[in-house]
């Protein structure tokens, strides 16, 4: 799941309930037969001029929201004129996370082309004309010449510039920007490693070590599930593919539950596979929901969600007061979570416990180890419920990279020296993921 910006996802949101206010005043200018012509006038052009501006803008602030990094406006300005906003449906009014109405998106790793952003200045200056005849067209209400003005208008738009998209954008599918409609947690990532051994695995062999060769007198090569299909396609784009592309083997027999924990099993498992390779996560990744135990202050607290914002630590113990490890020791800046086995005793300073089945092994995915290597290591996780920075028990080099899935950055030298804990904290304030949002209203 994406760093997102939540503002732009809700402005994206209001501009789709906003293009139908237009198509609303538009029809209202219409049919008002009892209202003078001049304000009919007025309101249709206003209606109409407001559907066209919220049909351009939605797309291009929905796509800048969804996007890690900046996206220079001249690649979002040519998306909006290029997508298909008109007359969102029920759903996409409903749904912070729509189907994707264009065949591109941007993406921070395609080298814009100087001649096509050369190109976006006559497209800037059609629009600017275009809403100008307009606006004339509204001033002079409906008089001949307003509907020239209005009739130049809509010449502009219908044959305004727009450069090759191939040129500055990637290319797109409707699920895009789809995102999982179930929760990414302990039991959902256990039941995704299950149906992928049930129905995956005898193609596409083991996650990130590819296809077995029972695969060699396929038609079609099977994809290799690693970590690196995460990170240069949306997962969005990846569900769409598995739920419904043609000839795939399980597209009819998997629900969506199943389709998106399959891709959250794989997710998580990329994700300690880069972890193995970089010493960090590249990947923006909340620490997955488990059930918790608490005393004290956050004695209510029954899931780990229960403790959004909050610092947390999560230190996974061997159980028992004797198995306290160094970077577990008690620190007023966190809440500490406990991951003990199943059935272990309780120590009595410890502030907050799980016991649920599968974490173990669901945070040895995240680390890209099994369950009998993770006793002692910790995992960071910030005020938003995002994984951040992760210490085994075995390496001496301390927390690794805090700030690396916040963008672009050098991840050669990506551990802090150890013990330098409050190093990590200071970095995750100053650098941000993003909130975690949720797909529907």
């Amino acid at each position: 799941m994406p760093a997102m910006d939540v503002w732009m996802i809700w402005l994206a949101l209001g501009l789709r309930w906003l293009h139908w206010v237009g198509i609303g005043l538009v029809l209202a200018g219409l049919l008002a037969f009892r209202w003078p012509g001049r304000a009919r006038w007025r309101l249709g052009v206003a209606g109409l001029g407001l559907a066209a501006g919220s049909a351009v803008a939605w797309p291009a602030v929905y796509a800048a929201a969804m996007t890690p990094g900046n996206v220079p406006w001249q690649v979002l300005l040519v998306l909006g004129a290029g997508a298909e906003g008109w007359l969102p449906g029920v759903a996409a009014l409903l749904d912070l996370h729509p189907a994707w109405v264009s065949a591109w998106r941007p993406e921070p790793a395609v080298p814009l082309a100087g001649s096509a952003l050369r190109q976006t200045l006559w497209l800037w200056v059609t629009l600017v004309l275009a809403s100008g005849c307009a606006w004339l067209a509204w001033r002079v209400a409906s008089k001949p010449l307003g509907w020239m003005l209005l009739a130049l208008a809509a010449v502009l738009w219908g044959y305004r510039p727009i450069p090759s998209p191939a040129l500055l954008l990637a290319p797109a599918s409707a699920y895009s920007f789809r995102q999982p409609d179930v929760a990414f947690d302990v039991s959902g990532l256990s039941l995704g490693q299950v149906n992928y051994q049930r129905h995956c695995i005898t193609c596409h062999g083991v996650p990130g070590e590819g296809p077995i060769r029972k695969a060699e007198g396929m038609a079609r090569w099977p994809t290799v599930l690693g970590a690196a299909l995460f990170e240069t396609r949306p997962v969005g784009e990846l569900y769409g593919h598995v739920q419904y592309a043609a000839g795939h083997a399980y597209a009819q027999r998997l629900s969506e539950a199943e389709v998106w924990q399959i891709l959250d099993y794989l997710r998580a498992a990329a994700a300690g596979t880069t972890l193995q390779r970089e010493q960090a996560w590249l990947q923006p990744l909340p620490a997955p929901g488990m059930s918790i135990r608490c005393t004290g202050a956050w004695g209510h607290a029954r899931s780990l969600s229960d403790l959004r914002g909050q610092t947390v630590r999560i230190a996974v113990q061997d159980g028992g007061t004797s198995s306290v490890a160094a970077r577990a020791l008690p620190d007023p800046r966190l809440v500490d979570v406990w991951l003990l086995p199943p059935n272990a005793d309780i120590p009595a300073e410890a502030e907050c416990v799980s016991t649920e089945p599968g974490t173990w092994q669901t945070y040895g995915w995240l680390a890209g180890v099994t369950p009998e290597q993770l006793s002692g290591a910790a995992f960071l996780v910030d005020r938003q419920g995002w994984l951040r920075a992760f210490a085994s028990a075995r390496d001496a080099q301390g927390w690794s990279r805090p700030d690396s899935m916040c963008g672009p950055a050098d991840v050669t030298q990506t551990a802090v020296p150890t013990g330098r804990l409050s190093d990590v904290l200071d970095t995750m304030a100053r650098r941000p993921v993003g909130l975690l949002v949720e797909a529907r209203l």
